[in-house]
């Protein structure tokens, strides 16, 4: 792994910092995220569009027959979605 590919994991890891504040995802499960690519604009989106479905459905997304994230029962997808919804809430509110 070039120092590139380090820094950008480096970037997605924080970009997913609040769901492992709120204990919504493992900072194990974080690395596996950001290798992945997933950054946390990608599951907004994909709650945005789909609720649960949405997280599920890229969660457990398979590429060349494989996996890309996570096993079915490796993470808790209703409380990753709760705390999605929580975000999603936080970046909505007017700033006065």
């Amino acid at each position: 792994m070039d120092s590139m590919e380090i820094y950008n994991l480096e970037i997605q890891c924080t970009s997913l910092q609040p769901l492992i504040n709120d204990k919504a995802l493992s900072v194990g499960m974080t690395g596996k995220a950001a290798a992945s690519v997933l950054r946390l604009q990608h599951l907004l989106l994909a709650f945005q569009r789909g609720r649960v479905d949405g997280l599920s459905h890229i969660l457990k997304a398979k590429f060349n027959g494989n996996l890309t994230f996570m096993q079915a029962n490796c993470i808790n997808i209703q409380f990753l979605a709760i705390n999605i919804q929580l975000l999603l809430n936080i970046q909505c509110m007017p700033i006065i």
